[in-house]
């Protein structure tokens, strides 16, 4: 008999993380599990993954490795290929499963039968430790959204923690089938998060979402979406650029693959777009990409990033397409009111420090546990658990 849960870890050349996220899941005793690594490394971390995975006395564990590397989309859909279960969801190698969240995600699978259920992920942030490790509210509620609303709200360069990136959702085998069977491949995305998501929206008329985090994101220093949002120039990145599909930044709204805040996002979504089946893909909002693109470009110039070069590029964009654009006023009257509030953030956490009091708040204002690894946010996570809301915060979910 198949499994009822497939989990498919995707990795490449980091043998260690992949090592924490395998440990994740099996924990979880239940034999009901399967457990498919998919290792994409050059031949040295191969070699080191395969011993560390050869070594756990488990049999719910299958590796694999492709005959030539692969890029990130055609190696996620190469790897989900291999799943057996009849729900399948993948786990990045800088995450793991929080101790009981596959108990309660089979629970709602079980009870339910959706064809796809997402959930929400908790964060450990920074660069080098001390980290902060950030819990998101949740319900522990179930709810069920149209596919409809959630595309609409794509189309208005929201990005809701709500949708099935594949990432943070399981998604019945006969719907993944039918997304693997299509004739834009998932293989063909720069980002498969996002190709997988509108596929899943495109074929379903809702889903399921579990209000529960059920994992945490690790590792900013090693991400390459990081490094990318950011305008990083390393050589994981030139090799992005270099393995994207012939012209097709053509889809983007602003037709480049420099990161464009919602401008990869977007690209995703009007590649399904062109090939709908639903009906229930609409027109970009220009303003509203425009607006939000600024608005998170801005955020990461602040926090650091080199990103200034990018501006022209929007405000070129919205003089094509006949939209307002940001004053230099407001620009700089923006770049210093969120710089001078980054600043305040620094102090107030230097003085949390200073204080001793760093790691011990669980309150909703926390800037967040000060923690020095994930192992460390994960036994705060078991001593302070963020207790359950009542009802479904939509500002927080990026559902308004």
């Amino acid at each position: 008999m198949d499994p009822l849960l497939s989990i498919v870890i995707p990795t490449r050349n980091r043998p260690q993380l992949a090592l924490k996220a395998i440990q994740s899941v099996i924990q979880d005793q239940q034999s009901d599990i399967e457990l498919v690594v998919s290792d994409n490394s050059d031949k040295e971390d191969a070699g080191i993954l395969h011993t560390m995975v050869n070594e756990i006395p488990d049999q719910r564990i299958k590796y694999f490795r492709p005959d030539n590397v692969m890029s990130m989309a055609e190696h996620w859909e190469w790897a989900v290929r291999h799943a057996q279960g009849q729900y399948v969801s993948i786990l990045s190698d800088r995450s793991v499963y929080k101790t009981s969240a596959l108990d309660l995600i089979r629970n709602v699978i079980v009870a339910e039968k959706p064809q796809v259920v997402s959930f929400i992920w908790d964060s450990l942030r920074g660069l080098e430790a001390p980290y902060r490790y950030k819990q998101k509210d949740h319900s522990k509620k179930i709810f069920k959204f149209e596919s409809r609303f959630l595309l609409e709200i794509a189309s208005r360069s929201i990005v809701s923690a709500v949708f099935p990136r594949f990432l943070n959702s399981f998604i019945a085998r006969d719907l993944l089938e039918k997304v693997l069977a299509r004739s834009d491949k998932v293989k063909n995305c720069l980002a498969p998060d996002f190709g997988f998501c509108f596929r899943f929206l495109d074929l379903t008329d809702s889903i399921h979402f579990f209000d529960y985090p059920a994992f945490i994101v690790y590792g900013s220093e090693v991400s390459n979406g990081y490094a990318y949002s950011r305008n990083t120039r390393s050589t994981t990145i030139q090799d992005f650029y270099a393995r994207a599909a012939p012209e097709i930044e053509m889809f983007a709204p602003i037709h480049t693959l420099r990161p464009i805040p919602f401008n990869i996002e977007l690209l995703e979504y009007n590649l399904v777009k062109e090939n709908q089946q639903s009906g229930s893909f609409v027109e970009v909002d220009k303003a509203k990409f425009y607006s939000g693109a600024y608005k998170k470009l801005m955020k990461i110039l602040i926090d650091g990033g080199d990103v200034i070069s990018l501006f022209p590029l929007l405000d070129d964009y919205a003089d094509k397409n006949g939209v307002q654009k940001v004053s230099t006023t407001s620009f700089y009257r923006r770049y210093y009111k969120g710089y001078l509030t980054k600043l305040a953030i620094v102090i107030l956490s230097w003085l949390r420090k200073s204080r001793g009091t760093a790691g011990t708040e669980n309150s909703k204002s926390s800037i967040g546990a000060s923690c020095s690894s994930i192992d460390d946010a994960l036994v705060f996570e078991l001593n302070h658990p963020r207790p359950a809301r009542q009802e479904l915060d939509r500002k927080a979910l990026s559902l308004l």
